[in-house]
């Protein structure tokens, strides 16, 4: 046998080994999943890939944690701000973003009824109603306390990828709005003790982002149009409880319009309200 065919032997065994190699592992972590650990000979070079791909998914997992809100599931306020520079990057490059605030009334109320336990199962109820309304492309964050934020990247029609029944970013911005301050009211906090139940609230604006807007201009917008919609609430006792607000630019001015569905449950009615 010469040594260039001692060579090829070498280098097919070598192949054929990091194959089985990578089925052993993959049967390994595979029983743990399921609980139940089987022992499995592997050799050396085995044993030193399962260390290090157990070490990287540790990482991916601590990272991920990094990420995520603890109590709701939702990604956090550092997540959220991480990420929204590159949202507005694409609005940059001519893609469409809108950016949602929202404050969860009456924690406070929460809190004295049922415990701080009650407050924490009315933010989980929150970021429940959220969680049934967006898509996979669509980020929520719990940011603190009652402050939630939502980005809304792709939101025109003419991104949307199929075929829209609103024909305005304005008009689908507030639809999404709408559809999950619907799902957020139909959240409930209840003590199984006193067999009391609350039903959820939240305060709800929207902006619709610019291509010179930076994160700290556009959360502000958004703020102000949550404000906007709390202020509307306390005045007239929640009777807009349905409603969001959404604030737009025109000619460098901030315009702010309470949004609400249409009696079909579908079409979007627009109530202009004060400018900034």
């Amino acid at each position: 046998m010469t040594e260039s065919d001692k060579t090829s032997e070498i280098w097919q065994k070598a192949v054929e080994q990091k194959a089985k190699n990578k089925t052993r592992i993959g049967q390994l972590l595979a029983q743990a999943k399921k609980g139940r650990i089987v022992p499995i000979s592997l050799p050396g070079d085995s044993r030193t890939a399962l260390r290090l791909l157990m070490r990287e998914r540790r990482t991916e997992r601590y990272r991920t944690m990094a990420n995520v809100d603890s109590l709701t599931g939702l990604s956090n306020k550092r997540f959220l701000y991480d990420l929204l520079p590159l949202e507005l990057a694409r609005v940059q490059r001519g893609k469409s973003l809108a950016v949602v605030s929202g404050d969860l009334q009456e924690l406070k109320l929460y809190n004295d009824t049922f415990g701080h336990d009650g407050g924490d199962r009315a933010i989980q109820a929150v970021s429940e109603g959220m969680k049934r309304t967006i898509r996979d492309t669509d980020t929520a964050a719990h940011l603190s306390g009652d402050e939630f934020a939502v980005l809304l990247p792709d939101i025109s029609p003419q991104q949307a990828g199929k075929e829209s029944l609103y024909a305005t970013q304005k008009e689908m911005s507030a639809a999404v709005a709408l559809r999950m301050n619907r799902a957020i009211h139909e959240q409930t906090v209840q003590d199984a003790n006193l067999d009391q139940k609350q039903t959820i609230h939240m305060d709800i604006g929207v902006t619709i982002a610019q291509k010179d807007d930076t994160p700290e201009s556009v959360l502000k917008c958004s703020d102000e149009a949550m404000y906007q919609m709390k202020r509307l609430n306390k005045t007239t006792n929640n009777q807009y409880i349905s409603s969001i607000v959404i604030a737009t630019r025109e000619d460098r001015t901030t315009v702010f319009d309470r949004a609400s569905f249409g009696e079909d449950g579908r079409s979007i009615h627009f109530d202009r309200l004060t400018s900034a």
